[in-house]
């Protein structure tokens, strides 16, 4: 309270519903004062305050409210959801860095995030915005008092299997294995026993970066980078 100016200045907690506020009031003796106390009050702009003393005199006090804004400024997840299955990035709060690994087929020059981040805070470039990752992108995250933080992120490629030819090959013992050609190095393997038993070996197709396979009660659709279920 100002009382030379005439003024009280009061900052309520974030997120505070300054249209609905019940102020209690305590005043000289024997005076008066309206609005009254307890009396629900709109102060998203200044309230004038009126006391009238015993006498009949009267005094005016200025009474301004701000809602205290947030300074929380950061990406809580960053996830490239279209991707199947969706990728979720890693995040490094400390270095402010984000990475994620994709497989070597991704189309990195149109990728689509979807982030999430503090409340009451902004981000740019904005999530679910299409974006090119051949090269490290910058988001900045700005708090609602203004504040701003940027994050660096970057897209890293898996291992291109493709790039000296590969081999997929089904065992007698109900395996699926994903070969190097030249090498012979095995990039990823695909257990069916469990669930086709006795086992139906067959030639895997393999079209568009997808391994087809059908086993003995099921038919596999796989990803041919890493071996992981699509169907």
């Amino acid at each position: 309270i100002d009382s030379v100016g005439r003024i009280i200045t009061a900052t309520v907690p974030i997120g505070t519903d300054a249209s609905k506020l019940v102020p209690t009031i305590t005043v000289s003796s024997k005076a008066t004062i309206s609005p009254a106390s307890g009396i629900v009050q709109d102060f998203t702009k200044p309230v004038t305050y009126t006391i009238t003393a015993e006498d009949g005199t009267t005094q005016t006090y200025t009474i301004k409210v701000t809602v205290a804004k947030s300074s929380a400024k950061s990406i809580r997840s960053f996830v490239f959801s279209a991707l199947s299955p969706a990728v979720t990035a890693t995040i490094d709060s400390v270095k402010k860095t984000i990475t994620a690994t994709l497989p070597a087929v991704t189309d990195f020059t149109k990728l689509t995030p979807t982030i999430s981040i503090s409340d009451r805070a902004t981000v740019s470039p904005n999530t679910g915005t299409v974006q090119d990752f051949s090269k490290p992108v910058t988001y900045t995250v700005t708090a609602e008092d203004g504040s701003v933080q940027s994050y660096l992120v970057s897209v890293i490629f898996q291992e291109n299997i493709y790039s000296d030819g590969v081999v997929y090959v089904s065992s007698a013992n109900g395996i699926l294995v994903a070969l190097n050609l030249k090498t012979g190095k095995k990039y990823w393997q695909f257990d069916f026993s469990k669930n086709d038993t006795p086992y139906h070996i067959s030639s895997p197709s393999f079209h568009n970066g997808i391994v087809y396979f059908p086993a003995n009660t099921n038919f596999y659709v796989l990803n041919g980078i890493d071996g992981k279920v699509l169907k």
